[in-house]
């Protein structure tokens, strides 16, 4: 009986720290995400046993306009329909983490997207960020394939410009997006999961916030 209060009282604590986390380290090792270590997939109940209950639940509801097509092929107004759709964001305001789902018209939902949001702030202004942002920003490590991505220094290789097709960098080929000649984000590509790594401004091409996609092999 005192084995089983004694381990009772471990499993609190423990949980109580582990809830007031305000800080972990992210890593990407080929197509796998882990977290202190932990490994994760896109499935809640997958993030809360690595992560615990989010700080916030919140919802954001999109409005699709439909047109359906007749019988040969072509688009028919006399069926015009809205839907709406809502997308979820589980938000972890200490951590500076969200996952959330990108739901469509067709699709069911899913946790389909990771965003950190780290401390140099977005200059870019030629989209929204998002409907939500934690309340604080990420403090600790990302890595890919065993290299750190410095969150205090420029990101993007030497003589990498708008026009550049494609580089190798932390050993996964990315591509650059630009506005006018000023590159706002890197993707990657050929390799899982997919990776998006969003720059503060293009002088200084910190990193701001990186987003990283479930998608599905096929």
């Amino acid at each position: 009986m005192i084995r089983l209060h004694f381990f009772m009282a471990f499993v609190f604590y423990y949980l109580s720290v582990f809830s007031q986390q305000s800080q972990v380290d992210i890593k990407i090792t080929g197509k796998t995400i882990y977290i202190n270590s932990r490994k994760l997939i896109f499935e809640k109940d997958s993030i809360l046993s690595v992560l615990g209950k989010p700080d916030r639940i919140e919802k954001k509801t999109k409005s699709h306009h439909i047109t359906e097509k007749n019988a040969d092929g072509e688009n028919d107004s006399s069926h015009d329909r809205i839907v709406e759709v809502d997308d979820t964001y589980f938000i972890y305001d200490k951590l500076g983490l969200i996952f959330c789902t990108a739901n469509g018209i067709y699709t069911t939902e899913g946790l389909t997207r990771f965003i950190i949001f780290f401390p140099n702030k977005r200059e870019f202004d030629n989209r929204k960020i998002y409907d939500f942002e934690p309340k604080q920003k990420y403090r600790g490590t990302f890595e890919i394939d065993n290299e750190i991505v410095p969150v205090d220094k420029k990101i993007l290789p030497p003589g990498i410009n708008y026009k550049t097709d494609s580089f190798l960098l932390y050993k996964r080929s990315f591509g650059p997006a630009s506005i006018a000649t000023k590159i706002d984000k890197i993707y990657s590509f050929k390799t899982l999961p997919y990776i998006e790594l969003y720059l503060n401004n293009g002088k200084e091409g910190k990193l701001s916030y990186a987003v990283i996609r479930r998608i599905e092999e096929k």
